[in-house]
C-alpha cells in the first residue's frame, strides 16, 4: 500500500494549505513517535478536508437554500467547527428520501467516522489509555483509501465534472494537459464504480474535438502504481466492449497490439479479419512476433495475408524501420517474398498485372540482401519477354544505379560466374 507520505505528496495540490500543512505536522510527530499528537492532528486535517467538501460543493437537492447557508455558517464557526463538521459528516439520509446525506459515501465508510471520533476523544482525555502507532496507521490508511473520495457529489461525480470543466475550451485551453485529473482517478473512484466512471469520462474527452481520445486511452491504460489497477481493468474493458473502438485504438497505438488482444483467438481473429485494414500492418507483425504471440506455424500463414494484400492493392512495403525490418527478415518474410511472388512462373503469367504493381515489387526489392538467389532470378525474369517491363524500368532507374545495390550485385555476378544479357534491364 502506498505511504500516507507518498499519498500526501501526491495529493497535495488537492488540498488547501491548511489541510496539508496538519497532515504534515502529523507525519512529522509520526516519525519522532510523538503518537498521540499525531493521531489528533491528522483527524483534525480530516474533518477540515471534509468541511471544505461541504463549503465547496454544489448544495443536493432536498435542501433549501436558507438551510443550506446555516449548515455553511454554523461549521465555519471558530468555536464549534470541528463537531458540528462532525455532525454533518456522519449525517444519513432521510428514510423516506426527502433529503439526501450532505456528503456522498458508503454507509459502511459513514460508520467509520465513529470510531475514529470516539479514538480522537480517548486520545485527547484519557491518558492510561495506551495509544500506540498502529492506531495512528489505520487512521492514515483510512484517509489514503477514502478522503478523495468523498464529496457532496460524490468523489466520481465530482471528478467527472473536473473533467468537463478541463475539456471546455472556454475555460481551458486545449494544450492543458489531463494528466493531474487522472492521477486522481485511483483515489476519487471507488473501484465499483470504475467501469461506469471510465465509460463517462470517456465520452466526456471523445466529445471534445480538442482532444486526443486514444492518447488518452493510452494515458489511462499505462498509469503508475499498483492503486492504478482498476482503472488499467476498466479501461481495457472499455477498449475491448466494442470491436470497431479496440481497433481504432490498436491503429493509433499498434505497438500496443499484444496488450490489447490476450488470447491466441482474438490474436488470430484480428490478424485473419483485420490487418488487411491497417495502415501499420508491419508494425502490428513485429509487436506480436517479437512478444512471442504467434504459434510458429501460424507465422508463414500471417506472411502470405501480408503479402497477398500488398500485392492486390498495389501497396508499398510503409511505415517500416530497422527494427520492423530485422524482425520479418529474422522469421523469413523475405525468404516467402523471393519464392512465392518474384520468381519467372509467378510474374510472367501476371507481367501485365505486376505493372501496376510495381511499388509493392520496388519497396520489397530494395530491402533484400543481395546473393546469388537474388541475382539468378533478376536474370532469368528480366532476360526474355515478357516480363513486366515497368517492373523493368524502375529496378534500373531506382535499384540498378543506385550504391551499393549495382556493386553488390555485380560483385556476386562475377563471384558465382553469372551470364547477363548485354541488353539486361535495358
Amino acid at each position: 500500500m502506498i505511504s500516507f507520505e507518498n499519498w500526501l505528496e501526491t495529493n497535495q495540490s488537492n488540498l488547501n494549505n491548511d489541510v496539508y500543512g496538519l497532515f504534515k505536522d502529523s507525519l512529522r510527530c509520526f516519525k519522532n513517535d510523538i503518537i498521540r499528537p499525531a493521531y489528533l492532528l491528522a483527524y483534525q486535517g480530516m474533518l477540515l478536508a471534509l468541511r471544505e467538501k461541504i463549503l465547496i460543493g454544489k448544495m443536493p437537492e432536498g435542501f433549501v437554500e436558507q438551510e443550506w447557508r446555516k449548515i455553511c455558517k454554523e461549521i465555519t464557526d471558530d468555536g464549534s467547527w470541528d463537531e458540528k463538521t462532525y455532525d454533518r459528516v456522519v449525517q444519513k439520509a432521510k428514510d423516506d428520501g426527502s433529503k439526501p446525506a450532505i456528503l456522498n459515501m458508503s454507509p459502511f465508510v459513514r460508520e467509520q467516522f465513529q470510531y475514529w471520533r470516539k479514538l480522537r476523544n480517548v486520545c485527547a482525555h484519557y491518558k492510561d489509555f495506551d495509544f500506540i502507532p498502529a492506531h495512528v496507521l489505520t487512521l492514515y490508511s483510512f484517509i489514503i483509501s477514502y478522503l478523495m473520495k468523498i464529496s457532496v457529489e460524490g468523489g466520481a461525480a465530482s471528478l467527472l465534472m473536473e473533467f468537463k470543466d478541463y475539456c471546455d475550451p472556454s475555460k481551458y485551453s486545449p494544450t492543458t494537459p489531463l494528466n493531474p485529473l487522472i492521477s486522481k482517478i485511483s483515489d476519487m473512484v471507488d473501484v465499483e464504480e470504475m467501469e461506469d466512471f471510465i465509460n463517462s469520462v470517456v465520452i466526456v474527452v471523445a466529445k471534445s474535438h480538442n482532444r486526443d481520445y486514444n492518447a488518452f486511452l493510452k494515458a489511462l491504460l499505462f498509469l503508475d502504481g499498483a492503486n492504478n489497477e482498476s482503472v488499467k481493468s476498466s479501461t481495457l474493458i472499455y477498449i475491448k466492449s466494442d470491436i470497431e473502438r479496440r481497433n481504432r485504438f490498436i491503429e493509433a497505438n499498434p505497438e500496443l497490439v499484444g496488450y490489447i488482444l490476450e488470447t491466441p483467438v482474438e490474436i488470430r481473429e484480428y490478424w485473419k479479419k483485420f490487418l488487411k485494414y491497417s495502415q501499420h500492418p508491419y508494425i502490428i507483425v513485429d509487436s506480436l512476433l517479437e512478444n512471442g504471440l504467434l504459434p510458429a506455424d501460424e507465422i508463414e500463414e500471417l506472411f502470405y495475408l501480408l503479402l497477398d494484400e500488398g500485392y492486390e492493392s498495389g501497396r508499398a512495403l510503409l511505415d517500416i524501420g530497422e527494427k520492423e525490418l530485422d524482425v520479418l527478415k529474422r522469421h523469413g518474410y523475405f525468404e516467402i517474398f523471393l519464392k512465392s511472388y518474384f520468381n519467372e512462373s509467378y510474374i510472367k503469367k501476371r507481367y501485365r498485372d505486376i505493372c501496376y504493381k510495381t511499388d509493392f515489387y520496388i519497396s520489397h526489392l530494395s530491402y533484400l540482401e543481395i546473393d546469388a538467389i537474388f541475382v539468378k532470378k533478376m536474370v532469368e525474369l528480366f532476360s526474355e519477354l515478357p516480363f513486366p517491363y515497368t517492373l523493368r524500368d524502375r529496378i534500373r532507374d531506382e535499384l540498378w544505379t543506385a550504391e551499393p545495390f549495382k556493386s553488390h550485385f555485380e560483385k556476386i555476378v562475377k563471384e558465382n560466374e553469372i551470364k547477363i544479357p548485354d541488353d539486361f534491364l535495358q
